[in-house]
């Protein structure tokens, strides 16, 4: 199976890097392999202290990715975009 990675950086309003922020992709559509289909699946990592980060997924047509922020926090302000 075809796989890719999607990557990106994270920073703040200053152009300060973010790290531990927690990074989402979820498999929206099901991939057909050889006779069957995978599933939708989700991964996830969290930024580095240079506010990087990486996702390796299965090459699909169609994947949602989420970003949680503020990073270590369970509270009602946290944001999901």
């Amino acid at each position: 199976m075809a796989t890719c990675a999607v990557s990106g950086l994270i920073k703040d309003i200053t152009e300060t890097a973010i790290s531990s922020v927690l990074v989402k992709a979820r498999l929206i559509t099901p991939v057909f392999v050889s006779t069957a289909f995978l599933v939708p699946k989700e991964v996830s990592t969290t930024s580095a202290t240079d506010g990087t980060w990486t996702l390796n997924l299965s090459k699909s047509s169609t994947v949602e990715i989420t970003i949680e922020y503020p990073p270590n926090t369970t509270d009602s302000t946290r944001k999901v975009v």
